[in-house]
């Protein structure tokens, strides 16, 4: 690359590192994306915990299993929400399992501390997000597994990427095009140099490069070449002045 125009080098610099730029934004919108979606699914799974705490609450102590099963089940039978949900009294026995197998088969295994989330786990179906803990009750102890299918999310999360991945190419682009404006500019204070230069000959030496205000490398540059043009003003005009004193002499010898 060192055999490359300058401009053609700065212009790639400039393209590797807009699009690298454009890569990370892109990947971490989808990270952003992918990081609210699951915290809004563990938020709705929390929720629909505290819900059934609530209930839990209001039942009358001293109720029977089957009492707390056909409570449950009319609760949480006519209004599935599409989450699945699990409960467990302190004795192991069942007193809720919602029907939604289809979600996840098996399901997590109970929770062994809480309260707490437990990660994500893939089936052949598809996604879950669960959450699960322990609601202390009327002095009873019940174990909760909570879980919600991820598949809407996860068809948003395709949809997201497959826009991202159409809008790369013109990120690319832009890239490009910023590359090569952003090189020309910083070139041009050089080619106005190098427009002066070619403009000074041996009659006008005494014509000085402008000077940038900024304290850069162009005024260095710009210095360094007229310190250059003063000593060759000065060996030209030395080389006049001999010239001017030897003609009379050689005028007078001949």
């Amino acid at each position: 690359m060192r055999h490359w125009p300058i401009r053609v080098q700065l212009t790639l610099r400039y393209f590797l590192l807009f699009s690298a730029a454009a890569l990370l934004l892109v990947l971490s919108s989808w990270l952003l994306l992918n990081k609210s979606l699951v915290s809004t699914a563990q938020s709705e799974l929390e929720e629909r915990t505290e819900d059934l705490a609530g209930f839990m609450h209001r039942q009358p102590q001293g109720a029977s299993l089957e009492q707390t099963r056909s409570a449950l089940n009319r609760e949480y039978s006519a209004r599935d929400e599409g989450k699945y949900l699990l409960i467990v009294d302190q004795n192991g026995d069942w007193l809720y399992s919602s029907q939604r197998r289809s979600i996840a088969t098996p399901m997590s295994p109970l929770p062994a501390r809480s309260p707490g989330a437990t990660p994500a786990f893939h089936t052949s179906l598809r996604r879950l997000e669960s959450f699960s803990c322990t609601l202390q009750v009327n002095g009873n102890s019940y174990k909760v597994v909570t879980g919600l299918s991820f598949r809407r999310s996860e068809a948003l999360l395709r949809a997201f990427a497959r826009n991202l991945l159409l809008l790369t190419p013109v990120l690319l682009i832009l890239a490009a095009l910023a590359g090569h404006l952003l090189s020309r500019k910083a070139l041009a204070p050089v080619a106005a140099i190098s427009a002066e230069a070619r403009r000074i000959n041996e009659t006008n030496l005494s014509v000085r490069l402008p000077v940038s205000a900024a304290r850069d490398e162009l005024q260095d540059l710009s210095e360094t070449l007229n310190q250059m043009l003063a000593r060759i003003d000065a060996a030209f005009a030395s080389v006049r002045a001999f010239t001017t004193v030897a003609s009379p002499d050689q005028s007078s010898r001949s």
